[in-house]
């Protein structure tokens, strides 16, 4: 296991740390989109703070038009032309104010669907300059709160469960991860799955 995941000082994550990382990443097998399915990608922010790592999240407004008051990484739809990894670094400035140079890119995770909303999710994991944690600017438009969920408390025994929901005719189940007074379940709790194995 990396080091940076039992640690609560973010000075462990050392540079050998991330690199071990950015190589798992990249043997990640990426996935695709099926006929039927929007592209989107998010980004996935690890965040250095006073007491340990945190991943940055968001929970969504109620006026968006999917999703709505979801807990959620910061991301959206591709634009024409537009890259996975250009999209989900313009999501991340236009949601949070996060300048695409203060993100060091790790790499990228397995492709996530969403079943109702029909989104193929390419989520790309970045660790964010440890000064921008002050310097946030949500969107009032896109997110209702912002939310830092630490990195050690999301890996701890007792956090994950499963979910159960109906699909029409099948029964489903799916990650869900429950820290503090926050849950996060669906896709964006599948994409954490995929980045906590990653990391072990």
């Amino acid at each position: 296991m990396l080091s940076f995941l039992s640690a609560y000082d973010p000075g462990v994550a050392d540079a050998q740390d991330l690199q071990q990382l950015r190589r798992r990443l990249a043997g990640s097998p990426s996935g695709g989109t099926r006929p039927g399915q929007t592209p989107a990608a998010v980004l996935v922010p690890f965040l250095p703070g006073p007491d340990g790592w945190y991943l940055l999240l968001t929970r969504r407004t109620d006026v968006l038009p999917n999703h709505r008051g979801e807990v959620a990484f910061p991301g959206g739809r591709l634009e024409p032309g537009e890259t996975a990894l250009q999209a989900a670094l313009r999501e991340a400035h236009e949601e949070l104010g996060i300048e695409p140079g203060e993100v060091d890119v790790l790499g990228p995770l397995p492709v996530v669907d969403t079943n109702h909303s029909r989104f193929a999710i390419m989520p790309w994991v970045g660790v964010v300059d440890a000064g921008r944690r002050w310097r946030l600017e949500p969107n009032p438009g896109e997110v209702a709160e912002v939310i830092e969920l630490p990195l050690g408390m999301l890996a701890a025994p007792g956090s994950r469960r499963d979910q159960r929901f109906i699909r029409g005719r099948l029964l489903v189940a799916s990650p869900a991860y429950d820290v503090g007074t926050t849950t996060v379940w669906g896709a964006t709790a599948r994409i954490l799955s995929e980045l906590l194995e990653a990391i072990r």
